[in-house]
């Protein structure tokens, strides 16, 4: 049994829709906004993370392990995507896809959350980052 109360969001308002998500770890958390576009949990597979850019806008990225090399496949020409890195409680190291210009590292510390969004330009290939991230959260 789930108890899920100490994470239970506050009540929407303005038309917001709360749904709860299960990541591949069996981690339960809430996720407050636009059924149409929920946030996309994935994780890196012996070392190596790929990120579908067709899968959603807002990508949960859960680090339980090192990650030695990152690709984002799917993008469409000017597409927004905020990326959402979860350290698990070890804290792993990270190499961003090489494609990433202008993003801040993410945090590689235990427990620490990083956030940063970037806008994908076909033309170079090259997703840019939108303004700094924040790390260490």
């Amino acid at each position: 049994m789930i108890t899920l109360s100490s994470t239970t969001p506050a009540a929407p308002t303005g038309g917001s829709l709360v749904m709860w998500q299960q990541d591949s770890s069996g981690n339960v958390s809430a996720y407050t906004g636009s059924a149409a576009n929920p946030p996309v949990t994935t994780a890196p597979v012996a070392g190596v993370l790929t990120i579908n850019a067709a899968s959603g806008d807002k990508q949960y990225i859960n680090i339980n392990a090192a990650i030695s090399s990152a690709s984002v496949t799917n993008p469409t020409d000017g597409q927004i995507m905020t990326v959402f890195w979860m350290q698990d409680a070890t804290g792993h190291a990270i190499v961003l896809p090489t494609n990433f210009i202008g993003a801040t590292a993410p945090s590689t510390s235990a427990n620490k959350h990083s956030i940063q969004q970037f806008l994908y330009h076909a033309a170079d290939t090259n997703w840019y980052g939108v303004a700094a991230g924040q790390t260490g959260l």
